[in-house]
């Protein structure tokens, strides 16, 4: 329970936390001044507070020593700069304080103004490169239209009681591209939400309005109970199987038990964290923190221990690994906010430097295997307004422009001072997706969708694809060159048959989602022609044996041996660390950086203990793949790789090779990708495929690799389904977080945020590989399932749209260090103070608040499709 104490000195007040009598205490203390102005806040987190005559704040510092100061002060008390380190903003206001200007003073670019009506919306927010949204409204002062640069719209309809019940967009000229409708009760819940066109899905609620019913647009019935609380305790989906939870005496989830009866549950202590973890899946997991809530250590089933210690901010200085002390980091911040953070690991260090703005350099250096150090830095370039405008590397350099939406509207590649057009111009359809790009060789492609935004079709240089869907948005069918794929699910949206002209796959799935067997037959016949059959522990998910040979995994549920001439070494982490041949010879070893990315493999030659070649990779502000350098025994540079992305979508591979001759060889493919931007086809200079992945629905087929206009060579294309890296050595699909395995259709080591990302720990995409994709080996999204408008999938554009985000920002600034009061700032700021925060995102923290300095439109979405200052990339939301 909690209860809150009035001590006897009049301006004190502490709040204290107790889960049971006999549990320790922890409490939080605050001071007040004679104006009943917080001036301390003691505690987990807090800091002090400082004020002018007037009652302004004026400065705050928190307990690492960081201070805030607020000066200029107009005649209305509203900050006219905010001062943090050597980062420095002014604010004007309108004559009814409203912010109209954000400007950064220590680097001078005007991050945005902001226009008003007389009832005080924002009716346009403009970027200093000359991009701008306009806001129209309704009579009841509601978002009634979003209208870019270009003139493109989307138009909001809502009932009587303000629902959204419609969002359309259209393009300068009028024309609809696409539309999203929804519907809700008179209770103003949603009972009805558009999957395809005039066909929804359905939501039915309980006396108490808790939902206990959805229905997808197939009729297929999910439903759920939940207890006197509103707890929800079962989830039973269409083909029966249930789903149960349980709670213990404080509300904390006790334990889940998935369809197959298997358990996971969990220990908390008295601040209601978890403490101990058990699942037959990953192990048992024992916690630990210290009194500031920060963990400090993790156990594992195999009993290594994780140990990390936090400076006074916070942040992260170690983690250590008693039994593998080479796998220790440490991370290293420049007191002035302008960070260079290196975290050293092993033999690598990785270097993240940030301007004033916030805005990130990287890079890494590295043993190579001559055995000397070498760095690779990668500069990261932005336009006046914070949007990327590309990055260079030894890999070359990519230039992008912007549109007057924002959006990116031609890219350029250069290496050795040599320029390449990849992308002369690049349209999108109005706030959405990519629709043409022609290519530096003057060549176009067109990509046409429906109206939820779903890819329909694709020209590629010569030949081309095109894709259908059922009414739920899940891949139906799908047409590459010389390739026509069909595709039908079962009842829980599983992958149950794919057919092309000739032959037949049909899965089968246990209660869990684990997948039992591939069976391919002959499609006129049925004779079968290959079987593939997994069986599985009777007490876990874990897979145990693959046509009648064992597997084994580890303690922790990694998968150390899948029959395929390999054994494959976990750490700590269980992270992939090292893969042996069947006589223990090291094949390949990885390590990796603090943001969990893969930054080095070696790759050996046995029985050689010493690398034959090293590969370092590189990764964007998005983590995405963006550069490979290949290092050979002597520690020169030997083949390079650069991808070149439009948000989401990978649309380039440049290839670099011969850096032994006088001018290396220079050779650009256009990548040309599916609905859920899986690269399918390649095209060269002269738009001749050079490389196809026609593959099954688990991509546990090779791509076809032709020689190209530019070698005889076939064409490395290393990426398969989003977020994943072809690793030879490995025979397995590098996923940013975890190891994919093609060949039984399920991640090798247990999910590293448990059954926040899946009743499945193992499974990959819920099943569905076809329809949704998996971008960093934690958790599914794809076709359907964001809530957010058109497509549900991110093809870029549609996080522009989040309403009147420009007022989010400015309005947070004052409401939560003026208005509101500096209780509220401080606990702002106490919500968002975890490790890493401020230092690996592209957002400073101000007074607790995200000052949005580079993003587009300064706004984005939270996982439910609700507007926010905190953007997130691979999802769209709905104003």
């Amino acid at each position: 329970m909690k209860r809150m104490n009035l001590l006897p000195a009049v301006f004190c007040m502490a709040v204290t936390s107790q889960a049971v009598a006999a549990s320790p205490t922890t409490s939080t203390q605050y001071a007040y001044n004679a104006q009943g102005q917080i001036t301390r806040m003691d505690g987990a987190d807090g800091g002090t507070f400082s004020y002018d005559s007037k009652g302004n704040l004026t400065s705050w510092t928190l307990p690492s020593g960081e201070v805030f100061k607020y000066l200029n002060y107009t005649t209305a008390g509203l900050p006219g700069s905010i001062v943090s380190g050597p980062a420095a903003w002014d604010l004007t206001y309108s004559a009814d304080g409203e912010v109209t200007q954000l400007l950064s003073r220590s680097n001078p670019v005007v991050i945005s103004t902001m226009a008003y009506n007389a009832s005080g919306d924002l009716t346009r927010l403009s970027h200093p490169d000359g991009s701008a949204l306009e806001y129209v409204y309704d009579d009841a002062r509601r978002l009634k239209s979003l209208i870019n640069g270009l003139g493109e719209k989307v138009h909001f309809t809502r009932d009587a009681a303000g629902n959204l019940t419609t969002t359309t967009y259209t393009r300068t000229n009028g024309s609809v591209t696409a539309v999203d409708r929804a519907r809700y009760d008179e209770k103003n819940r949603l009972i009805a939400d558009e999957q395809s066109s005039n066909k929804f899905q359905t939501f039915e609620y309980d006396l108490a309005g808790n939902l206990k019913k959805h229905t997808d647009a197939l009729n297929q019935v999910t439903h759920l109970e939940v207890d006197a609380l509103g707890r929800k305790i079962r989830s039973t989906d269409p083909a029966g199987g249930s789903i149960e939870t349980r709670y213990d005496a404080q509300g904390n989830v006790a334990s889940i038990t998935d369809a197959r009866g298997l358990k996971t549950s969990y220990l908390y202590d008295h601040m209601n964290r978890v403490t101990q973890i058990d699942s037959n899946d990953a192990g048992r997991q024992q916690l630990a923190y210290d009194a500031r809530g920060n963990l400090v250590r993790l156990t594992n089933a195999k009993g290594e221990q994780v140990d990390m210690t936090y400076d006074t901010q916070g942040r992260l200085l170690h983690k250590r690994y008693p039994s593998m002390p080479s796998q220790d980091v440490q991370y290293v911040y420049r007191p002035d906010q302008v960070q260079t953070d290196v975290i050293t690991v092993d033999t690598t260090e990785s270097y993240y430097s940030y301007d004033k703005q916030r805005l990130l350099i990287q890079s890494s250096s590295f043993v190579d295997p001559s055995g000397k150090r070498t760095t690779v830095g990668n500069q990261f370039n932005y336009d006046r307004a914070g949007r990327s405008t590309g990055w260079s590397g030894p890999s070359g350099k990519v230039i992008y422009t912007r549109d007057q939406a924002g959006q990116i509207a031609s890219i350029h590649y250069e290496f050795n001072s040599k320029t390449y057009s990849v992308a002369k111009q690049v349209k999108h359809l109005p706030f959405g997706p990519v629709s043409e790009i022609v290519w530096g060789n003057d060549s176009v492609s067109n990509r046409y969708y429906d109206q939820k935004y779903r890819l329909t079709g694709m020209s590629a240089g010569k030949t081309g694809g095109s894709f259908s869907y059922d009414a739920t948005g899940k891949l139906t069918n799908r047409k590459l060159p010389g390739s026509s794929q069909s595709y039908t699910y079962d009842a829980r949206g599983q992958l149950l048959t794919e057919t092309d002209g000739t032959t037949r796959t049909a899965y089968t799935y246990d209660a869990a989602g684990n997948r039992t067997q591939a069976r391919k037959t002959n499609a006129q016949t049925g004779a079968l022609l290959n079987q593939q059959t997994l069986a599985y522990a009777s007490d876990s998910n874990r897979v145990i044996g693959k046509d009648g040979v064992a597997l084994r995994s580890d303690a922790n549920g990694n998968l150390v041996d899948v029959n395929n001439g390999r054994v494959y070494i976990y750490s700590a982490e269980n992270r992939l660390q090292e893969v042996l041949d069947k006589q223990n010879r090291k094949i390949a070893s990885y390590l990796y950086n603090a943001a969990g990315q893969r930054k080095v493999a070696y790759k050996f030659s046995a029985p050689s203990t010493t690398p034959s070649y090293a590969t370092h990779y590189s990764y964007n502000q998005n983590g995405q793949l963006i550069a490979r350098q290949e290092y050979d025994s002597a520690g020169k540079l030997s083949r390079a790789a650069t991808w070149i992305w439009i948000d989401q979508l990978p649309v380039a591979q440049v290839l670099l090779e011969g850096f032994n001759l006088a001018t290396p060889r220079v050779s650009v493919f256009y990548l040309h990708a599916d609905p859920l931007n899986t690269p399918r086809i390649a095209t060269d200079r002269l738009s001749n495929m050079a490389w196809l992945w026609a593959s099954d629905g688990y991509g546990n087929t090779p791509p076809l690799e032709l020689p190209s206009a530019d070698s005889p060579a076939p064409s490395l294309i290393a990426l398969r389904f989003p977020g994943q890296y072809d690793e030879v050595e490995s025979a397995l699909y590098y996923n940013y977080f975890r190891d994919y395995n093609p060949d039984i259709g399920r991640y090798m080591q247990s999910d590293p945020i448990g059954l926040a990302g899946g009743m499945n720990v193992f499974s990959y995409a819920g099943g569905n590989p076809t329809s949704f994709v998996d971008l960093l080996g934690l958790a599914m999204s794809g076709q359907g399932t964001s809530s957010a408008g058109p497509g549900g999938f991110p093809q870029g554009g549609l996080d522009n749209r989040a309403g009147p985000a420009g007022k989010t920002v400015a309005q947070k600034l004052v409401d939560y260090v003026v208005k509101s009061g500096v209780k509220a700032a401080a606990q702002a700021a106490a919500n968002s103070l975890m490790a890493g925060a401020g230092h690996y995102v592209n957002q400073p923290y101000i007074a607790g608040v995200k000052l949005a300095l580079y993003s587009e439109g300064l706004g984005g979405c939270d996982g439910n499709g609700n507007c926010s200052d905190t953007r997130e990339p691979p999802y769209q939301c709905r104003p």
